[in-house]
């Protein structure tokens, strides 16, 4: 599971602990001989021959088995080895396709190994400057020459920018010191450390901290003169690079610490890869230690790697079949996605790597930093071609979905949708924890396909709140890193032997395929056993319903209506035995019902409440809603003597009365979880429980006359209401927990926890949703709250207040976050004294409704011997909160009319702004018959210019100093 941050998911000090995140439990090494044979297949006859050209012009010296011009000896200058290095390589890469002249069916590559050594750079924060050491680069020769000198005049360009930056920012700080004033307010500020650490040698000036990068899109930003080509040079050289080459001087093992810093900083620049890729679905990188070759390969499975090095030297043959095919390799067995090709106005779209210099640049570096590039993406035999990317935040991720989000347009029919890309968990069949229990309902499957999950949840609950899907298509039938090297299994440890691996479920003809292969007990020091080793395969998915993230409210009441729509979208899927486990402010989209042709229409255009993305849903295939609704009909109310018995005890000890509705739904509804016998006498504490909980003490003795509770009071339902999927038997699929870390119940944030994920799950992320948009947000439009963009030195305690509340519940480690959330379930009173008095004042209408959920919550969560009416039907509780607070609100009533205009005429500009688009990809007359289709469409959604999943970045305030709301006093 990726590390994730939601206001500054790319600022420079999130990157190393992302690597390292990846790194861990994620680092596999296997045999040498298996990898080769499959990423690297002999080809003797060729090898051999390559072999002997090199001999006969010299390269390599077979009488003293050594390479010619190579260093003999370990430990020199790093520069003493790129050259000769460099040279090596594109002699065995010409030897090689000279050999295969012959050979009809291979393809001659115009690729080169460059060096990338020249200029050491001095900075470790700017990815553009920390290049590494040898690439292999898909360019001809010919261009060459022209491409290095632009590439090195860019990079020094960009290294004095940085230090004119550095000095500038010196001479402020230096400036802001002097003043008494500010430094008494500076000294309130918490200090940052640093997230670099040092070199082990002078010559590593890349080290750990290479992976300390900014987004790159600083090397392509235009000024106020126009583009600078210099820069973005920088981004071409990226996007052009098939493999990449660390070299370090010193031998090694892989037992010494920089073997494993060189690992992480080799896993930096494949992340980098990824990042500027996004058509790109596998790496592979090398790290030379002097004359000891490393291999490694990369997808969102994390990273392979032999357990043995290659001698350089005393086995040529090996090298040679090693440089020969990553230099010879096709683009697609290079990792390439033959299904995504960038458009062209004419029609003669190409490939992203066989583009021309200045075709990249216009397609890729001048398109607001990747996001206005079109690709031309085929699904299910449709040409798809995206206007704009809505999410790229995870392109760069090396272990987990990597998830990209693009607004396109179907080629043939005009028709304006989403396109959802991830790298999904493989399916597979795990055994329940419990064979011996009676199962309510047959959950077969513990995790189901979002695409096959999609296409029911559309057809089945059409008419609810549950996004339209289109199409789908699985991009890779094989899972990943496994089938890749011959479905390599992972090895485990002593502790782990009860923990078995399921079966692949793959085509017939793989499926009993499989080796086992040992990790070396240093990379389980290291990087810890890989006992989570997902097996993940690219799936694509078409959905028809577009819109904004909850972020883009332009009112409160369209917020709200918005949530209770997503709740009855969540009811249906319940209904239909699935469950969404993965509620966020980007899977809760605001969709107009229509669309509109001018500004004038967008007034008051109704919008609906969408709930989308069923990537980590699961399916309990077992369960029937009818099948319940007949189940609870038949239920046995308790008797007479046993309802007198309640109402008598409540009134005795509460002074209070309730209903005979109350008495039946908590004497039936409340599940032993010993399957021990549930009582009167139980059903009594529990209504006490509910009393206490609820704060109802003041209603009742407010009241001279007994007053009498009912549900609505006590939070309870109908005695007999369906009872929902439970998803009591199954674990999480291969051990990964699904959700986004900063919105996922505190019960689930343990990983060594074996609780089922259910509904109630799903509604404390949803309230951890609702939540975090009242502390970030200043109004209608998603603009952040003045407090969490301040960065200067002088923050009173309240914005410091606010800054801290969101780090610590949100910003932070999982770690962090989990411990900050049970403290609050463990002290239920503490989120009003010190968080709800830091929601935005906008929002101050919406305290009633938190302060209600989060009543529901710490009632479903509270220690009991049974399963508690809010614990099962939590989502119906909350939908009637929600549907209860709209009823009290009938009509707009906006307090920040300006930012709610102001929302209102973004979405007609991106209206506008989407025609233009595919009037200029599918031409006037097919826009014309779309438009038309698109009006008849009560589903058409906008999709605003700006990227809509991504939250705005902002300067990360890393470890403030703790405040009062942590702790208890």
């Amino acid at each position: 599971m990726t590390l994730n941050a939601t206001l500054n998911r790319n600022l420079t000090e999130h990157v190393t602990v992302a690597v390292r995140n990846d790194l861990q439990k994620n680092t596999l090494l296997v045999d040498r001989g298996d990898f080769l044979q499959n990423f690297f297949p002999a080809d003797d006859d060729a090898v051999q021959k390559t072999y002997a050209a090199l001999v006969a012009d010299g390269s390599y010296d077979g009488a003293k088995r050594r390479w010619a011009d190579f260093p003999e000896t370990p430990g020199k200058e790093e520069s003493a080895y790129y050259k000769p290095f460099a040279l090596i390589l594109n002699s065995i890469h010409q030897k090689y396709e000279n050999c295969k002249a012959d050979d009809s069916n291979f393809p001659k590559s115009s690729r080169v190994w460059l060096d990338r050594h020249t200029e050491t750079p001095t900075s470790v924060t700017c990815a553009a400057l920390n290049l590494p050491d040898i690439v292999n680069l898909f360019i001809d020769e010919a261009q060459l020459g022209q491409f290095s000198v632009e590439l090195e005049a860019s990079i020094k360009a960009l290294d004095e920018q940085r230090r004119t930056k550095d000095t500038a920012a010196t001479s402020t700080s230096q400036k802001d010191e002097a003043s008494p004033s500010q430094k008494s307010k500076a000294s309130k500020r918490r200090k940052e450390p640093s997230t670099s650490r040092k070199s082990n040698t002078s010559t590593n000036r890349k080290s750990n901290t290479s992976t300390n990068r900014k987004n790159n899109t600083s090397t392509s930003r235009e000024s106020k003169d126009g583009p600078d080509t210099k820069y973005e040079r920088i981004l071409a050289y990226w996007l052009r690079i098939a493999a990449v080459v660390e070299i370090k001087t010193k031998k090694s093992d892989m037992t010494s610490e920089e073997y494993h810093d060189t690992l992480e900083q080799l896993a930096g620049y494949m992340r980098q890869m990824f990042r500027e890729q996004h058509d790109r679905m596998f790496v592979f990188g090398l790290i030379l230690f002097h004359d000891s070759l490393s291999l490694w390969y990369c997808d969102r499975s994390g990273l392979l790697g032999v357990n043995e090095f290659i001698d350089i030297n005393k086995e040529p043959e090996l090298f040679i079949r090693v440089i020969a095919r990553v230099s010879t390799m096709s683009p697609t067995e290079l990792g390439w996605d033959p299904t995504m090709k960038v458009h062209s106005s004419d029609g003669q779209h190409a490939y992203s790597h066989s583009l021309e210099t200045d075709d990249v640049l216009k397609n890729f570096v001048r398109s607001t930093s990747l996001y206005r590039t079109r690709w031309v993406i085929t699904i299910g035999g449709e040409e798809y071609v995206t206007i704009r990317a809505l999410s790229l935040s995870h392109a760069e991720v090396m272990c987990g979905r990597g998830q990209l989000i693009w607004v396109a347009v179907q080629k043939k029919t005009s028709q304006v949708v989403v396109i959802k890309q991830s790298w999904n968990p493989f399916p597979t069949i795990k055994l329940s924890k419990h064979e011996d229990d009676q199962m309510d309902t047959e959950e077969s499957d513990s995790t189901i396909s979002e695409t096959s999950e999609d296409d029911q949840a559309s057809e089945e609950c059409e008419s609810t709140m549950f996004g339209a899907y289109q199409d789908d298509e699985m991009v890779t039938e094989e899972p990943t890193i496994r089938s890749e090297a011959a479905v390599y299994v992972h090895a485990q440890s002593d502790e782990d032997e009860d923990m078995k691996v399921g079966r692949l479920i793959a085509h017939e003809e793989r499926k009993d395929e499989s080796v086992h292969i040992s990790a070396v007990q240093w990379c389980r020091e290291k990087f810890g056993s890989p006992t989570h080793f997902t097996e993940r395969q690219l799936c694509r998915i078409v959905l028809k319903d577009y819109g904004y993230p909850l972020k883009r409210f332009r009112s409160l009441r369209e917020l709200v209506r918005s949530i209770d729509d997503c709740l009855e979208g969540y009811q249906c899927l319940l209904q239909k035995g699935v469950l969404h486990r993965d509620l966020s402010p980007g899977n809760c989209l605001i969709c107009p019902t229509s669309t509109f042709t001018h500004s004038d229409s967008i007034q008051d255009q109704p919008t609906v409440g969408r709930l989308i993305d069923l990537d980590h849903a699961k399916v309990d295939k077992g369960y029937r809603f009818n099948e319940a609704e007949d189940k609870a009909h038949q239920r046995v109310p308790p008797t007479e003597e046993d309802m007198q018995y309640l109402t008598a005890s409540v009134k005795r000890f509460r002074g209070a009365a309730v209903d005979a509705e109350v008495c039946r739904s908590v004497h039936v509804l409340p599940i032993p979880n010993n399957k021990g016998q549930y009582t009167s006498m139980t059903a009594g504490a529990y209504v006490e429980s509910l009393i206490n909980s609820l704060d109802l003490e003041k209603k009742i003795t407010q009241n001279s006359e007994t007053i009498e509770l009912t549900l609505d009071d006590l939070r309870l339902v109908d005695w007999q209401t369906p009872l929902p999927p439970r998803f009591q038997n199954r674990g999480p699929e291969n051990a990964e927990r699904s959700g986004t870390i900063p919105y996922m119940s505190h019960v689930l944030l343990d990983n060594e926890t074996d609780t089922p994920h259910t509904a109630i799950h799903d509604m404390e992320a949803l309230f951890w949703v609702l939540l975090y948009l009242c502390l970030t947000r200043k109004g209608p439009g998603g603009d952040l709250r003045d407090e969490l963009c301040d960065e200067s030195t002088s923050l009173d305690e309240r914005a410091q207040d606010v800054q801290d509340v969101v780090y610590w519940l949100y910003d932070s480690t999982m770690q962090v976050i989990k411990s900050n959330k049970d403290r609050l379930f463990k002290y239920p009173e503490d989120l009003e004294r010190y968080v709800l008095r830091h929601i935005h004042p906008y929002f101050n209408d919406f305290k009633p409704l938190l302060r209600q959920w989060w009543q529901i919550l710490c009632l479903g969560f509270k220690s009991q011997d049974f399963e508690t009416v809010a614990y099962i039907y939590t989502p119906h509780l909350f939908k009637s909160i929600t549907s209860k607070w709209l009823e009290d609100h009938p009509s707009e009533v906006e307090s920040e009319k300006e930012m709610m205009e102001k929302e209102e005429m973004r979405r007609c500009k991106d209206w506008m702004a989407i025609l233009e688009h595919v009037k200029d990809i599918c031409g006037p007359e097919q826009t014309e018959a779309g438009d038309a289709a698109m009006d008849a469409d009560a589903d058409v959604g906008l999709v605003p210019t700006e990227p809509l999943f991504d939250s705005p970045q902002r300067k990360l305030r890393s470890k403030p100093k703790v405040r009062t709301y942590t702790k208890r006093k």
